[in-house]
């Protein structure tokens, strides 16, 4: 009876089938993490995408109407819209260089014989929140968990006008 417990053993001890199964299931929830990973990976780029799309519309859109008002502040809704964001998000600069150097007046005319620059650029921030919360990853791993479980982009477009 002894002996053919043992022999059992030897048996089970030496037998290989089922062993891809449970490497499988070893290997399966790193995958799936992986793949979860690289789908918030590119949802995030994507997010940025459009914000850098939205930014460049309302360039064009500000390029296309020109000077409307005293400043292309107008050009704030239009881009919060397109961006699906707060106009607080938005932020709109246009500023005149001469020879280089930038001026604190938009509408300023350079001394003669300087080179005239006249630039808009649209800036359009918000924020990404990925499927998974990684901080808690980035934790255990000793890395840094400042971000926590969202991600700050923006999305700009600078045109010289003139």
């Amino acid at each position: 009876m002894a002996a053919k417990f043992w022999n059992r053993a030897r048996q089970m001890l030496s037998d290989e089938r089922g062993a891809s199964v449970i490497e499988l299931g070893a290997i399966v929830p790193l995958l799936a993490f992986l793949i979860v990973g690289v789908v918030d990976l590119s949802m995030g780029y994507s997010h940025r995408l459009g914000l850098e799309a939205a930014a460049e519309r309302t360039l064009d859109n500000g390029i296309s109407k020109g000077l409307v008002s005293s400043s292309f502040s107008y050009l704030q809704a239009e881009a919060a819209t397109a961006a699906g964001v707060s106009q607080n998000n938005v932020t709109i600069d246009a500023w005149l260089e001469c020879d280089g150097t930038r001026q604190t007046n938009y509408s300023d005319v350079c001394t003669s014989g300087q080179q005239i620059a006249r630039y808009l650029s649209v800036r359009i921030a918000d924020t990404f929140h990925p499927i998974i919360a990684y901080a808690p990853f980035a934790a255990f791993y000793g890395g840094s968990t400042a971000l926590g479980n969202s991600v700050s982009m923006t999305g700009d477009a600078v045109a010289r006008v003139q």
